[in-house]
């Protein structure tokens, strides 16, 4: 079995347009896309910068091909009076070609980390399940709880995590171990290691 080596990386918001570009011709290769267009560059670009966006892309390893990324952004709320941050994972994917490798689910891992690194609690999104369910099946194998937008294809469901550090180093070591043909490396360092430990103290 050939062994298949990722690089990690934590793109600027002057590399948005590369990973935008693939991100359509994924979106436009759907066999059923859902009844949206595409967020165009322009709101890709005003997101990223009104909402601290935050861009994880894995590419193969001495390529700049993008196989799989992950474009969220940070969300300040308030519960029973109390103010919290959550990540909120705006637009991912992985390309056709790449997909069931375990890309998006390192990806996820990641994210998690890189979610506690910034303060915040939680990670969540919105789906149509109808037209993505590979994407549900995933986050809910990940620990996502989905609360039901209704019946008909258009409506949204919500899918909601806690993260904690020390499961999610956890899982991620299980799933490096049950992926022996699959290798990645970080190629800009997005942890950041001595707050996640005084977190877990």
């Amino acid at each position: 079995m050939i062994e298949l080596k990722y690089t990690l990386c934590v793109l600027e918001k002057e590399q948005l347009p590369t990973v935008h570009k693939a991100s359509v011709e994924n979106f436009d290769a759907l066999e059923s896309p859902p009844p949206v267009q595409h967020p165009g560059l322009e709101e890709w670009n005003k997101r990223y910068s009104d909402d601290n966006g935050v861009m994880l892309v894995a590419s193969q390893e001495g390529t700049a091909e993008i196989l799989g990324y992950v474009f969220a952004l940070e969300r300040n709320l308030s519960t029973n009076g109390i103010g919290v941050k959550q990540l909120y994972i705006f637009q991912a994917g992985t390309s056709a070609q790449y997909r069931r490798k375990g890309i998006m689910r390192f990806l996820m891992k990641q994210l998690e980390l890189t979610a506690l690194s910034k303060g915040c609690s939680s990670l969540t999104t919105e789906l149509q399940q109808a037209y993505f369910p590979a994407m549900s099946a995933l986050l809910t194998g990940e620990g996502f709880k989905a609360k039901e937008g209704g019946v008909s294809k258009e409506k949204l469901s919500t899918y909601h995590k806690q993260v904690n550090v020390k499961k999610c180093r956890e899982e991620l070591s299980v799933w490096e171990s049950c992926t022996p043909c699959c290798s990645f490396e970080l190629e800009s360092e997005p942890l950041q290691e001595d707050m996640f430990d005084a977190m877990i103290s």
